[in-house]
């Protein structure tokens, strides 16, 4: 029996490919995290399927639009850190919270 002929020698260095796998729920939860840095967000949840993100938050101080705009903008850049194979399209959705009665 013969020994398997070595491959090629993986890469060393700054030009290496590395390829990793992260599952939905531990993405849901990186992007939440970016979520809750942007101002104004006072809660946010972040669900993520196969081929659609949803993202809900809450505002509290800053205008809606503002408080989207810069969400979304958040919310794109973790999707380009997270260097998924298929990003998949981003929803977001921003509101006010209940006002408490009294």
């Amino acid at each position: 029996m013969r020994a398997p002929e070595p491959g090629p020698e993986p890469e060393s260095g700054a030009g290496a490919v590395v390829r990793a796998g992260i599952d939905r729920t531990s993405a849901g939860l990186v992007l939440r995290d970016r979520a809750m840095e942007v101002p104004g967000v006072r809660s946010a949840r972040v669900d993520v399927g196969r081929r659609r993100i949803r993202a809900r938050a809450l505002a509290h101080f800053r205008d809606l639009d503002e408080v989207r705009a810069d969400l979304d903008a958040a919310l794109h850049e973790g999707i380009r850190q997270l260097g998924l194979a298929r990003p998949p399209a981003l929803s977001v959705h921003v509101r006010r919270s209940a006002k408490s009665k009294g």
